[in-house]
């Protein structure tokens, strides 16, 4: 999952919920492997769907797959005087 996460800016981490996640994993990833992230962000109404890839470093092999869902923070602060 932090392969996922880390790859998206972080003013839209700061700013939306993650509500939904679906992933397949296809290939394990050693934790010395240089991987590429790949994302595309679709807007849904309220909510934003983040399709992800997940490639060894060549871009030839993938390790896993994965969807996203994220809900916009409430802005639940109140106006200073």
């Amino acid at each position: 999952m932090r392969w996922i996460t880390n790859s998206l800016p972080f003013v839209f981490l700061k700013n939306h919920i993650l509500t939904e996640v679906e992933v397949v994993y296809e290939h394990e990833i050693m934790p010395d492997s240089l991987i590429v992230s790949y994302y595309k962000m679709q807007p849904e109404g309220n909510r934003v769907v983040v399709y992800h890839q997940i490639r060894n470093e060549e871009g030839s092999l993938m390790h896993c797959v994965a969807e996203t869902v994220w809900m916009a923070h409430a802005d639940t602060r109140t106006p200073q005087s």
